[in-house]
């Protein structure tokens, strides 16, 4: 337990912090117990998003490099794009949305994403990752197109 304690740790301090790290320690303990079993994948996202910051995005990120072809990383801006309020009840609803529409993607669009993230990246990344990064990008590219024409005029 002690070195999954270690791990979390490491995930999460490289993140930029609003505040303290504040580890839930009862829910890293179930999540860790739900991680060995890898059966509930809504547990999982639940738990997850508990155990620092109370943070869906933190979530994520932990369940990512945890099993990357199962958990797509998400982050405000795609929250904010998808139209569900950021109020944290929302938050969980939002990323099983998102992971939901990860998994529908078929394997034409799948397969474009890949090219696109092999190009950006240099090296290939599995399916999961280039849909949540294709998705990432566009929306970041999106949002500063349209900050830039507001900007002009």
């Amino acid at each position: 337990m002690v070195d999954f304690f270690e791990r979390i740790y490491r995930q999460y301090r490289w993140m930029p912090m609003r505040g303290a790290l504040r580890i839930d320690f009862d829910s890293a303990r179930a999540l860790a117990q739900e991680l060995n079993m890898r059966t509930d994948t809504s547990q999982l996202i639940q738990l997850a998003s508990r155990v620092a910051k109370n943070s869906m995005v933190s979530g994520s990120k932990f369940l990512h490099f945890y099993d990357p072809a199962r958990f797509p990383i998400t982050d405000d801006w795609l929250q904010r794009l998808s139209g569900k309020p950021p109020e944290s009840s929302y938050r969980l609803d939002y990323y099983r949305t998102y992971k939901e529409g990860v998994d529908l993607v078929d394997d034409e669009h799948a397969q474009r994403a890949c090219e696109w993230a092999l190009q950006a990246f240099g090296y290939p990344v599995h399916r999961t990752r280039a849909i949540e990064a294709r998705a990432f990008y566009l929306v970041k590219f999106r949002a500063g197109s349209a900050a830039r024409q507001c900007s002009r005029a």
